[in-house]
């Protein structure tokens, strides 16, 4: 019986090695199949099947499941340079208006008014009387006879030799702005204050003081040449003056 069995189990042990190893084909295993992501061009084509040889199979991908720390700039030991760079950027320098305005000519250019309809005659005599003595200082007894010969002049009539010898004049020069001023005033006194303009004396020199004498005058005689153009318009302001005069005048005999 014994060789018996030991036989049994010699060939049940062959017919097992032939059975579970030696006589079984090799399994082949599919690999799942890799699908690009949609609209990407240049991922690969997936696969249907996987090499039946271990060493041919792609190696496993791996992900680094913990995100790395975000490297926080260090921080200086100066707090300005800390904060942002527009924080600390230096303000611009802003331009200063008065010296960036365009300054006027100070030498008075304006066009010379023509004389008053009816006083073509005498306009060039009145125009000379008032040069002279408002801009040429002549000495005192002729300029005396001179000032007189001023008094008797109608304001309205003569405005445009008043206005004229402004011309040339430097508004920049304390002397120059100081004869307009006077030749103004007086025009001013004559036709009772109805035309308010303010001229600067010369105790105020700014370059924003020409400027303004430089406006007024040739506001003067621009708004002049308005008044010359319409009869009507002169003619109203000969009541006002005469209406003035009669009020000032009014005033003094109270």
């Amino acid at each position: 019986m014994i060789p018996i069995i030991a036989g049994a189990v010699v060939v049940l042990g062959v017919a097992g090695w032939f059975i579970f190893s030696g006589g079984s084909k090799p399994v082949v295993v599919k690999a799942p199949a890799v699908h690009a992501p949609e609209g990407d061009t240049d991922a690969p084509a997936s696969t249907s099947t996987a090499a039946t040889d271990s060493a041919s199979a792609p190696a496993p991908l791996t992900v680094d499941a913990a995100p790395k720390e975000m490297e926080t700039p260090a921080l200086t030991s100066d707090p300005a340079m800390n904060l942002p760079d527009e924080a600390v950027a230096p303000a611009p320098d802003l331009p200063d208006p008065s010296a960036t305005k365009e300054r006027r000519d100070p030498i008075l250019a304006f066009e010379k008014l023509p004389p008053m309809p009816g006083t073509e005659e005498q306009f060039e005599e009145w125009s000379g009387w008032v040069h002279t003595y408002f801009i040429e200082a002549p000495p005192p007894r002729e300029g005396k006879a001179i000032k007189l010969e001023i008094d008797k002049l109608d304001p309205i009539d003569a405005a445009p030799a008043f206005i004229n010898a402004l011309i040339g004049l430097d508004m920049s020069d304390e002397i120059q702005v100081r004869d307009a001023f006077v030749l103004i005033d007086y025009w001013q006194d004559r036709e009772g204050r109805k035309m308010h303009f303010n001229f600067l004396d010369a105790s105020r020199m700014s370059e924003d003081d020409i400027d303004k004498r430089d406006e007024v005058a040739e506001g003067w005689a621009e708004l002049w040449r308005k008044k010359m153009a319409d009869p009507e318009k002169i003619a109203t302001f000969r009541l006002e003056v005469e209406e003035a005069l009669r009020e000032a005048k009014s005033k003094e005999g109270g």
